[in-house]
């Protein structure tokens, strides 16, 4: 392949997800001129790279987004949650034309001609008719620091919009793991000559000797940055796959993610984030209530997901929480008797967090029918395994009525602070 056209996948990856991000904050943020503005930017970016390449597909579709973004920025298109999804299934086609781009070296033959018509209809669709006004667009611009920071956000990740966009470069894995082995080869001669040199302070070799031991200790801290990836960056789709499940499901739920700058080792960081995804979407298939369901029971109408991340001590501690309607003890005490699971008699005699437990064995389930979200039974056994084998633990509390919280501990060494 093109060192040229590798290049411009590495790029348009990067712009793909910062494109995403900026569209979901526009969901928060439906009439922030300064979001409106960095996403037309992004997607003109897209495809003005995109015309250097014999990549038709790729610079149509974007070419037809831009013009609905470019109605977004002036006014003539409203910033509606269908045009929103409408941008967010371009970007997912894009990802998709991307991937086959990288695997193949060229574009499939075939494109969704009824995105592009969509695209179109609303590109062509002027809003404002003869004497209607503007619709009011908002200029963050002249807004005070301090005015910014009264706007809720639903995530770290949407706080700041290009949100650890350094430029990525793809290593092959066991180049990685070749250059750990020279760092560990490198510390274990250096302990050696320290060794050696403990008890000569006037020799003349100590004062470099000492020099180079920080620069051991600096190339050690590179080459573990080199496998860590930014927690936040890892959830930064999370926002996206709760909109669209919520949608789907014709619930309101809200995501907030804070993760204090963390990053944590790649092979750790995605069983993990694997593991989350299922237990999010429990959460919104049958954790969280439709919001008529929520507001007759004195709830807020928009449901919401909590998604912390800390360094405490020697662990690292990750909650996920719901204000959903909870685990019903008594419920679930039913469901595992009539699996056979136990006897009615033998959970009498247990604690709640032990029939809390019965929840991460295979093929349990508390859904009363399977849908193409979850309820099939498989999953959070899975979620335990990964923990476990990460050296970690997971438990799980809730309250009916109000909400259930998973907590997982995780042993410290597989995360970082960002320097």
């Amino acid at each position: 392949m093109d060192d040229l056209l590798i290049e411009f996948l590495e790029e348009t990856q990067e712009q793909l997800e910062q494109l995403e991000t900026s569209v979901l904050r526009l969901e928060h943020h439906p009439r922030d001129k300064e979001v409106i503005d960095t996403v037309f930017r992004l997607m003109h970016t897209l495809k003005g790279n995109s015309g250097f390449f014999d990549l038709p597909h790729f610079e149509s579709l974007t070419h037809h987004a831009e013009d609905v973004l470019a109605g977004f920025r002036d006014g003539r298109v409203d910033v509606t949650m269908k045009q929103i999804v409408l941008i967010l299934e371009t970007i997912d086609h894009l990802q998709e034309l991307t991937d086959v781009i990288e695997e193949t070296g060229a574009e499939p033959e075939d494109l969704d001609k009824s995105l592009i018509e969509r695209l179109r209809s609303v590109s062509s669709t002027s809003l404002i008719e003869a004497g209607d006004t503007q619709p009011n667009i908002v200029d963050t611009s002249d807004i005070t620091e301090d005015e910014q920071q009264e706007v809720p956000s639903g995530s770290d990740a949407e706080e700041t919009e290009t949100a650890d966009t350094e430029p990525v470069i793809r290593v092959p894995g066991d180049v990685l793991d070749a250059l750990t082995k020279i760092v560990d080869d490198i510390e274990s001669a250096r302990t050696l000559i320290l060794k050696a040199f403990h008890s000569r302070d006037d020799d003349p070799l100590v004062a470099p000797l000492a020099r180079l031991d920080r620069g051991i200790a600096d190339l050690r801290e590179a080459v573990a940055n080199t496998t860590t990836q930014s927690v936040q960056h890892a959830w930064s789709k999370l926002p996206k796959l709760v909109s669209k499940l919520a949608r789907e499901l014709d619930k309101d739920i809200d995501i907030t993610i804070t993760c204090h700058d963390l990053k944590m080792d790649r092979c750790a960081l995605k069983p993990l984030t694997d593991s989350l995804v299922h237990m999010i979407r429990n959460a919104i298939d049958h954790g969280i209530e439709p919001s008529a369901v929520r507001v007759k029971t004195g709830k807020a109408e928009n449901g919401t997901i909590l998604l912390n991340a800390t360094q405490e001590d020697d662990r690292f501690i990750i909650t996920l929480s719901d204000d959903g309607q909870g685990i019903c003890i008594d419920s679930l005490t039913q469901h595992i008797v009539s699996r056979g699971l136990a006897s009615r008699e033998s959970l009498e005699a247990m604690s709640e967090q032990a029939i809390y437990d019965f929840i991460f064995k295979a093929g349990f389930s508390t859904a009363d029918a399977v849908s193409k979200i979850s309820g099939r039974g498989v999953g959070m056994d899975v979620v335990r395994t990964n923990i476990e084998t990460l050296g970690g633990s997971i438990e799980l509390t809730s309250i009916v009525g109000k909400g259930t919280c998973f907590t997982i501990s995780l042993p410290s060494p597989l995360v970082t602070h960002h320097s």
